[in-house]
């Protein structure tokens, strides 16, 4: 199985499904109103391409 952590604009793979569900989660508080503002979108989303990328990372450097 291919993993693919997606790209920093999280529009695809793991990125992206992080992403896509922290904006739908209404835990979040980003539901009803996710941020406007693009350096509030910006810090989202560079924080769902390091947890991605991070995690994505940790599974090949421990596959072996």
């Amino acid at each position: 199985m291919a993993l693919d952590a997606g790209n920093e604009e999280c529009e695809s793979g793991l990125s992206k499904r992080i992403y896509d569900a922290w904006r739908t989660d209404a835990r979040a508080g980003f539901a009803a109103d996710f941020p406007t503002n693009v350096n509030a979108q910006k810090a989202v989303k560079a924080l769902c391409w390091a947890v991605a990328k991070s995690v994505v990372e940790e599974i090949l450097a421990n596959s072996t």
